[in-house]
């Protein structure tokens, strides 16, 4: 059970929230930079209500309850808005929609929000369709039965094909997709320690060369030249692209996004849509590999594919375990692994707790996706728990890896029927096992990573 915070005596000290004491000066910071979610996982045990913490000089919050989440995600601004970490991202999105706050972010999320419905994102399914195909048919024609396939470079390659397509309308060339898949990775990667520097670096330098780091800014040179060319040499038909479509949005009002703002929006989902869902892919097909059980039950299911790619089918519905398989995937690898927000002058207390003004609170999935409190054997690979009428007394925000409220993910439909189209109708054709059992283990970025390349073993599958 978890321990709550031993304060007693009067009412104002049982609503303080648990402190906990770190180095002098630098605060919870060392720990953090050695073990982020171990860290504030050791957190959460101490009080299931707020938790604080110093990061150098700064206030930080950790919120892990659900109840507490959903204070957080529902009340948003101009309680909660996006903070220092989000504004060390800048230099690398623009002033993208995830960025932004207030009237801006209200302005271009009204913009946005219809190209991104669960009914629009269906037009993409073509897309998506015609590159897993693709990607069944090489691993089809493959010279040896039991060859070794690298699945973290080989979701990348699938995402980044079906991110180019509907975005820019193109097919990259192998080497500037392997070019675009390295820029990714390593902007990724160093994005974590251009948080911790922004938190060192506060004020008008956080956001500086030294802030950013070399590797990170070579990343990012790497990664805007191969946009800049996909956006300008794009032969698709005008209109039928994502980012012409940005260009054509007009408000009622006869709003529209500038031609920065269209870059900045491109940018930013080119990488946030290849980056967490090509990582949730590697995630689910290491699952697959160690359960060859849910895998039998998914091929099973996908028999229902035959009938054809049907541009209006739910995913939820038609393939629930396969949707339910995903599920849990982001349940224990949540690409966005924590999500902050600072706390402004008009902050409420939060679970009776008084929160200091522009302190960084922490909300993380998965810090919450794993509490006993919330979850029957937390640490258990189990979809049944997804499984339509199993989800009936789990708290809504116990699980939100697409975070929650007005700025849940816009993504999530189009990931969401990646993830689902994708598991199901390789888990129909092939069976795969894990190379030398090999065991494998978190990395942080900005997105939770695979600490390695994964390597499994692929065979066609029997018939049953």
């Amino acid at each position: 059970m978890k321990r709550t915070s031993p304060n007693g005596g009067s009412s104002s000290e049982r609503d303080r929230s648990h402190f906990i004491k770190g180095w002098p000066f630098l605060g919870q910071l060392p720990a953090l930079a050695d073990d982020l979610i171990g860290s504030l996982r050791r957190f959460a045990e101490r009080d299931d209500r707020p938790v604080e913490f110093k990061i150098m000089t700064s206030n930080a919050y950790l919120v892990s309850s659900p109840d507490g989440v959903k204070e957080v995600l529902t009340r948003g601004e101009p309680e909660f808005t996006k903070g220092v970490l989000t504004s060390s991202m800048k230099a690398a999105f623009g002033d993208s929609l995830a960025l932004e706050n207030g009237a801006e972010w209200r302005r271009k999320r009204k913009l946005l929000q219809p190209l991104f419905m669960k009914k629009s994102v269906q037009a993409w399914r073509p897309i998506i369709n015609s590159n897993v195909d693709l990607l069944v048919e090489r691993w089809s024609h493959r010279d040896v039965e039991g060859s070794v396939v690298n699945i973290t470079a080989e979701a990348n390659h699938l995402i980044l094909d079906i991110m180019t397509t509907i975005l820019f309308g193109e097919d990259m060339s192998p080497e500037r997709a392997q070019a675009a898949a390295e820029a990714v990775t390593s902007i990724n990667e160093a994005l974590f320690g251009v948080f911790c520097r922004s938190f060192v670096l506060r004020g008008s330098i956080q956001n500086s060369k030294l802030a950013q780091g070399k590797k990170f800014r070579n990343a990012l040179k790497k990664f805007n030249e191969i946009v800049d060319h996909s956006i300008t040499s794009s032969t698709a038909q005008p209109t039928s692209t994502l980012i012409d479509q940005f260009r054509l949005l007009k408000s009622s009002v006869g709003d529209q996004l500038s031609e920065k703002e269209v870059r900045d929006e491109a940018t930013a989902f080119f990488f946030a849509g290849l980056e967490t869902t090509a990582n949730a892919l590697v995630w689910a097909f290491y699952y697959l590999a160690s359960h060859p059980n849910f895998a039998d039950r998914i091929a099973a299911e996908a028999s229902v594919l035959s009938e054809s790619h049907l541009p209006d089918f739910d995913e939820a519905e038609r393939l629930p375990f396969t949707h339910a398989f995903v599920m849990e995937t982001l349940r224990l690898k949540p690409p966005a692994y924590a999500l902050e927000r600072r706390a402004s002058g008009d902050t409420k207390p939060v679970q009776g707790c008084p929160l200091r003004k522009n302190a960084t609170v922490i909300l993380s999935p998965a810090v919450t996706h794993r509490q006993t409190q919330y979850w029957e054997e937390p640490d258990k690979f189990c979809p049944d728990r997804f499984e339509p009428g199993n989800k009936s007394e789990q708290h809504q925000f116990a699980f939100f890896p697409f975070g929650g409220g007005a700025r849940k993910c816009i993504g999530m439909h189009l990931a969401l029927m990646e993830l689902i189209m994708t598991i199901a109708t390789c888990a129909k054709k092939f069976e795969f096992s894990l190379l030398d059992d090999q065991t494998v283990g978190d990395k942080v970025g900005v997105t939770l990573m695979p600490d390695r390349d994964i390597q499994l073993i692929l065979r066609d599958r029997r018939p049953a």
